[in-house]
């Protein structure tokens, strides 16, 4: 699962940019639909769909994936499932629990400009 993205790396540490960081925006696609959105953490458990259309078909417990779209992250990356906070505002519940993780696996994608 997805947990974030290497924004700079050293001789012994890296480090990320986890997808709950205020400033992590990161491309997705809500299935099945296929609608894209920009998933915007704000420092909470559950990070905001954004851009969204407004008459997008988007349910509870759509699976979110990264789109690979600006090519910094892979396409088809499972990012969380889609929920709805008691105020209506659509979030997502990650896949990945980061009170349990020990390691992560680092996939190199090569950033190829259009």
């Amino acid at each position: 699962y997805a947990i974030g993205r290497v924004v700079a790396t050293g001789p012994k540490a890296s480090r990320v940019l986890l997808l709950t960081d205020l400033n992590s925006r990161v491309p997705v696609v809500v299935e099945p639909s296929q609608y894209k959105a920009i998933l915007a953490g704000d420092n909470t458990s559950w990070p905001k769909l954004e851009y969204l259309p407004v008459q997008s078909a988007v349910s509870v417990g759509d699976r979110v994936v990264t789109s690979g779209d600006g090519g910094l992250i892979p396409a088809g990356l499972p990012v969380g499932l889609v929920i709805q906070t008691s105020s209506g505002e659509l979030r997502v519940q990650t896949f990945s629990d980061r009170g349990r993780l020990d390691f992560v696996r680092v996939l190199q994608n090569e950033f190829l400009p259009r």
